[in-house]
């Protein structure tokens, strides 16, 4: 068997993995929709009925794009909780994918398989592949845009440098219509450009010739221009949009720095820092609750990555500074640039640090920078001088290797996944309170009253639209003078429970019926004639 067959083979085998993790039990886990979730599917509703739009005005506005991917899955598969996850789901295998095929351009095969190895089965891009949120797309587009902006240099005709210029552009392009956190990836672009201008002043042939590349980086940005005419088109008639919900989580917002700005930015940023390692988000949602985002091997692996790129880093100034060939140290210096400036849109925010949303830009980096430092550890392995050693240093590496993606794929479906607090960050009561209003509606049972709050809503109506929505909204002013007929229900909500006493006192010739979750927790309470 060839090197190229065995290396295709271990990335079948890594997609796999990678598809198993995103994939399993899907239809069960997670097993409800938040309401932010279920706005998400509101608008791919709207998709399919031909509301065409670049980005979304509800819910604090939301840019558009995996919102055609939802509803392509819901036009397949049916409105229900399952298929929101799906078009996750999908988005997270190609990232992985991509993060190989960039991972391979950048830094040789041994970095990418590594980089995509460990992505696979990581328990924080996993979570994000399994959770219906439009972030999950700015690590895909980040990892296209390194993919086709280094296939401008590493190609051999004028044709495909060309191609990958155009295709750069658009890549680019297209991840503004992900995530607001994407959009700090225009620093890193910057930067790249105006290092890469420097490289090409020099007077030395061996270094990049401006002359050589000026079309392909016209055609980048022009492409990334006409890409994101659209949305610039959208914001113009709605500026107010532009920042969407920026201002209220801003770490200038008095309200969230309490007045100590500096201390509070400096909480912030250790705390950012930290989580890869340490610590991480608690929502469920974004992470398994409180465990850093590397699970331990991949966190060390990272840091001596890191160390590896800050060697390179000051290499490259060092070559660049004596007109030498500092091209060599580029993408280990970008790979720096991109872990500070993808980390600006978490620490410039003060509320729920670590943000597994808000820091979703630094997915691609992390990964490609834990392969480089798994492929500084195998070098060194290769240079050992006893076979013993040799022989013991392998297999403590492939063990560590091995018991990664058990350790990561337990954190998620073993703890994570069977705990009461991720039911309640889904509102798996929600879901459950639509398929009782789902199964009257098919029993030609009338509507049925609900006690719900209107964020609350967002998921009962979504997930009930086939039906028509087969229920009635009240407060629980209005809930206490109903009077129940035959065949009808009042349904308190997970949200509303707490009010339902005061029907109860008022209405004791009611039935009631307490229903709870698999955690003996109650989560609506129904009453009946």
């Amino acid at each position: 068997m060839t090197s190229k067959q065995k290396t295709f083979l271990i990335v079948i085998g890594i997609l796999c993995l990678s598809i198993f993790a995103r994939t399993w039990q899907i239809t069960k886990i997670p097993g409800g929709l938040f309401p932010d979730q279920a706005a998400n599917g509101e608008d791919a509703i709207s998709i399919l009925h031909g509301k065409f739009q670049p980005f979304y005005e509800g819910n604090n506005g939301r840019e558009g794009l995996f919102f055609y991917i939802q509803a392509v899955c819901l036009a397949i598969f049916g409105i229900n909780v399952w298929p929101m996850f799906l078009a996750s789901a999908i988005v997270g295998v190609f990232t992985v994918l991509f993060t190989y095929f960039a991972g391979k351009r950048m830094f040789g095969n041994k970095v990418a398989l590594l980089s995509a190895f460990f992505m696979a089965t990581n328990q924080w891009h996993v979570t994000l592949s399994r959770d219906g949120f439009r972030a999950i797309m700015s690590p895909l587009f980040i990892a296209l845009t390194f993919f086709f902006f280094v296939g401008i240099f590493k190609s051999n005709t004028t044709k495909t440098r060309l191609l990958n210029s155009i295709f750069a552009g658009i890549s680019f392009g297209l991840g503004w219509y992900t995530y607001i956190a994407y959009r700090a990836f225009l620093g890193v672009i910057i930067v790249g450009f105006l290092l890469l201008l420097i490289q090409g002043l020099t007077k030395k042939p061996r270094q990049l010739q401006i002359k050589k590349y000026y079309k392909s980086f016209a055609l980048f940005f022009i492409f990334s221009v006409i890409t994101l005419i659209p949305l610039g088109v959208f914001f113009l008639d709605h500026p107010e949009f532009v920042s969407s919900r920026s201002s209220q989580v801003s770490i200038l917002n008095r309200d969230l720095n309490k007045g100590n700005l500096i201390g509070t930015a400096g909480n912030v940023i250790s705390d950012s820092l930290l989580s890869f390692i340490t610590h991480g988000d608690k929502n469920p949602r974004h992470n398994v609750s409180g465990f850093p985002f590397l699970s331990p091997f991949p966190a060390l692996l990272f840091l001596v990555g890191l160390v590896v790129c800050v060697v390179r880093t000051f290499k490259y100034f060092h070559e660049l500074f004596k007109a030498k060939k500092p091209e060599k140290y580029f993408i280990s210096f970008m790979m720096i640039i991109l872990f500070v400036v993808m980390l600006l849109p978490e620490i410039a925010t003060a509320e729920g640090i670590p943000h597994g949303l808000r820091s979703v830009g630094e997915i691609p980096g992390i990964f490609w920078v834990t392969g480089i430092g798994g492929a500084w550890v195998i070098n060194k392995i290769y240079k050992l001088n006893y076979l013993s050693m040799k022989k013991v240093a392998w297999l403590i590496f492939f063990l560590f290797c091995l018991l990664t993606p058990i350790y990561d794929i337990y954190l998620y479906f073993g703890i994570s996944a069977r705990s009461a607090d991720f039911a309640s960050a889904y509102r798996s009561d929600l879901t459950s309170v639509s398929e009782r209003l789902i199964n009257r509606a098919s029993k030609g049972l009338p509507k049925a009253y609900v006690v719900i709050d209107g964020f609350s809503e967002m998921t009962t109506h979504f997930l009930t639209t086939k039906q028509d929505y087969p229920y009635i909204k009240l407060t629980n002013d209005e809930a206490l003078n109903l009077d129940l007929e035959n065949n009808e229900e009042l349904i308190y909500t997970l949200n509303s429970i707490s009010n339902s006493s005061d029907f109860e006192k008022k209405h004791p010739e009611f039935v009631k019926e307490v229903i709870k979750d698999r955690f003996n927790e109650p989560i609506m309470v129904i009453f009946r004639k």
